[in-house]
């Protein structure tokens, strides 16, 4: 069994100097996790599982 394990691409965890509880992706963290989905679509990945966190499921979803 292999198990691969990947962490969330570049979240907004400050909006106008607040801190954002379940902030969602910046940017560059859209394009992270489009490079990582591009990347990923050439393993052979059995089961993909997420935590209910929206840059968690943000990053998975490309």
């Amino acid at each position: 069994m292999e198990l691969l394990l990947l962490r969330h691409a570049q979240p907004l965890w400050i909006d106008n100097g607040l801190c954002v509880d379940n902030p969602p992706l910046t940017q560059l963290g859209l394009r992270q996790a489009e490079l990582l989905g591009k990347r990923m679509s050439r393993e052979h990945l059995d089961h993909i599982y997420v935590s209910p966190l929206l840059r968690t499921r943000q990053t998975a979803a490309p």
